[in-house]
């Protein structure tokens, strides 16, 4: 957790990841997460608010549309997988430096995604949720 601190970002670039608790943990201590708009990631990452998201052509599922190819060992996957590599490489990169460029938009960044785990994912929610279940649940 000490890195994140210590970090301008955390980085997510997944091309399929069902849900991205390391970028919780990162946002968790007010480090803003670049990661692909792809699986759970834009519920929760808000595109220049506490984070970036980077484009990744989507299914309907939100999974990468290549992410289901039968044939993953062919050069043609190989060639199509790299350049999806390198595009967003590359579109991280251009956000990074957009970032930098612009006073105060990283620390604004650093408060939302503290903000955004406080709101969403805080623990005390989910306690009192939890305490008020299972109060429910014994007195029925």
């Amino acid at each position: 957790m000490d890195l994140f601190r210590y970090s301008d970002f955390s980085l997510l670039t997944t091309f399929s990841d069902t849900f991205g608790y390391s970028a919780l943990e990162a946002m968790a201590v007010g480090c803003p997460v670049i990661g692909t708009r792809q699986g759970a990631l834009p519920e929760f990452i808000r595109d220049g608010q506490n984070g970036i998201l980077l484009d990744l052509p989507t299914d309907e599922y939100g999974e990468w549309i290549e992410s289901n190819t039968a044939n993953r060992d062919s050069p043609a996957f190989e060639a199509k997988f790299t350049d999806e590599v390198e595009r967003l490489a590359q579109q991280a990169l251009d956000a990074i430096v957009r970032t930098h460029e612009e006073p105060g938009v990283l620390a604004r960044m650093r408060v939302a995604a503290r903000q955004t785990i406080a709101t969403h994912f805080g623990s005390q929610d989910a306690s009192r949720f939890w305490d008020d279940y299972y109060e429910v649940a014994l007195n029925s």
